[in-house]
């Protein structure tokens, strides 16, 4: 859920604050939350096969932290692209739209 932090702050500094604060809480959760499926994984494969349960164990792993991870580059890319659109000032003014009409070959 999107939440317009500049409403309840007045600056880019406390709106910077709040997201740190947030990113702390956030990490916190993801602590508790990884450690509560390390110890799940850990417990279904407790009747495995030594090498069968490490082969279970870091392939669930590597799920969930590929999966996070991709999450995480998505957002991060998108973001990358809105600070170089602000940078050239092209974020308002459909300056995309007006761009790719230009590139169509129908135009």
């Amino acid at each position: 859920m999107h939440e317009n932090l500049f409403k309840f702050g007045h600056s880019r500094l406390e709106v910077r604050q709040a997201l740190l604060q947030h990113q702390k809480r956030d990490h916190t959760k993801m602590i508790v939350l990884d450690s509560i499926l390390a110890v799940c994984a850990l417990f279904l494969v407790r009747n495995l096969q030594f090498w069968d349960a490490c082969a279970a164990y870091v392939g669930l792993s590597a799920f969930v932290f590929g999966l996070r991870y991709f999450v995480d580059m998505s957002a991060r890319n998108f973001y990358l692209h809105r600070l170089d659109w602000e940078d050239e000032g092209q974020l308002s003014g459909g300056r995309v739209e007006a761009v790719r009409d230009q590139a169509s070959p129908d135009a």
